[in-house]
């Protein structure tokens, strides 16, 4: 195929996620969690370079250049990968994370058809490096394979101990693929692209058997009334909603903060009005983001008035001190604490309402459950016939 051709196909391969930019850059600079991911993606630079020099080194290109003469079987992936970029962009399920990894994979898929099946595959842990360097792309791994990350410095440690891994298993078999044959006659066999495929097709299986089973039960719709200062034994005051409030939680179109007294406790409320989802947090990346220890985090379901209502019940450690902070999100059919559902399974055309609330650990889970249906039970809007 015309060289001439093949460049234009992989300049423009770059344009969705450039068009994505503004939000990446966003994301780092008022995300705590994610703030120094950037370092990744100049990890990726200094890895694409070692990649380079491995495989001008290693016996596996001569055998990819052999083997893999046509590279045109590319168009496949980079097609699945455009078309994964439009319909996160701007089809019923606009999620950031997804049109972010189809934009990568759509570069790298057209670089394979632009130099060829030994520059694509050499380039594997470079892949690698950017992908956990997208906002909220490593999390969502994280989360689902229940790894605690207590803090950002250790979530972006963690990911530049991932990343040099896999460079350096991958980088040692190729330059001593070799070498082995004399400790075992077949040696490190060559990765092949097929390789590579399966190893995909099983990872997404994997997760998604994660998620689905992280999944839980939907609980009855709940919409709660803050406008009120005080209902029954509940006495409240408004916070401010900072300008970091506002940036953080870009999409909604109402966002207020309380906090409410009774004769033994209290608890901060974060209540979200969302039209757009798209640059929502789990709780726990809130709680983490603030500083929190997370020593437990579990849906629950509470009896509100006669309701079941579904949370996200988390157990924190913030300055010695022990909190519970609960996630619902609701649109009038259902209630959850799921963010994954919520997130995955929501129509842009519904209006849900998001609460955060926090309250002292204090005495134990069992008056703590009390405490919050008492306090639900006080400020609930309306009961579904």
């Amino acid at each position: 195929m015309n060289t001439l051709f093949k460049n234009a196909l992989f300049a423009l391969s770059w344009i969705p996620l450039l068009m994505e930019m503004p939000y990446v850059l966003n994301v780092w600079k008022i995300s705590p969690l994610e703030r120094g991911s950037w370092i990744l993606w100049l990890a990726a630079l200094v890895s694409m370079v070692v990649c380079e020099l491995c495989r001008r080194r290693s016996s596996w290109d001569a055998y990819y250049k052999e083997h893999y003469t046509n590279s045109v079987w590319f168009a496949v992936p980079a097609a699945l990968a455009l078309a994964g970029c439009i319909f996160f962009r701007i089809g019923p399920h606009k999620v950031h994370a997804f049109y972010i990894l189809s934009g990568i994979m759509l570069i790298f898929s057209a670089a394979g058809w632009r130099f060829g099946v030994s520059v694509f595959m050499f380039q594997i842990p470079t892949c690698f490096f950017v992908l956990l360097g997208a906002p909220t792309v490593a999390y969502w791994i994280y989360s689902y394979l229940g790894y605690n990350i207590s803090g950002r410095n250790d979530y972006l440690i963690t990911k530049l101990i991932l990343g040099g891994g896999v460079i350096f298993v991958w980088c040692i078999s190729a330059l001593l693929g070799d070498r082995l044959k004399k400790l075992q006659p077949r040696g490190v066999e060559v990765p092949k692209p097929l390789h590579l495929l399966f190893a995909l097709i099983v990872a997404g299986i994997f997760m998604w058997a994660l998620a689905s089973n992280k999944m839980s039960a939907d609980g009855q719709p709940v919409e709660l009334d803050f406008s009120r200062l005080q209902s029954a034994s509940w006495v409240g005051r408004e916070d401010p909603v900072t300008e970091r409030d506002i940036n953080f939680f870009t999409g909604c179109t109402e966002v207020s903060r309380r906090t409410y007294f009774n004769d033994d406790s209290y608890v901060n409320v974060l209540a979200l009005r969302v039209k757009d989802i798209t640059n929502l947090h789990p709780m726990d990346v809130c709680l983490r983001s603030s500083g929190a220890e997370i020593i437990s985090l579990k849906p629950v379901y509470l009896k509100v008035n006669g309701l079941n209502i579904a949370l996200d019940e988390a157990r924190i450690r913030r300055d010695s001190a022990e909190f519970y902070s609960y996630a619902i999100y609701s649109n009038g059919v259902i209630s959850t604490g799921d963010f994954a559902k919520f997130r995955l399974l929501r129509r842009d055309s519904k209006l849900w309402v998001h609460y955060q609330m926090v309250t002292p650990a204090q005495p134990d889970e069992e008056a703590v459950h009390a405490r919050m249906e008492s306090f639900l039970g006080s400020f609930l809007k309306q009961t579904p016939d």
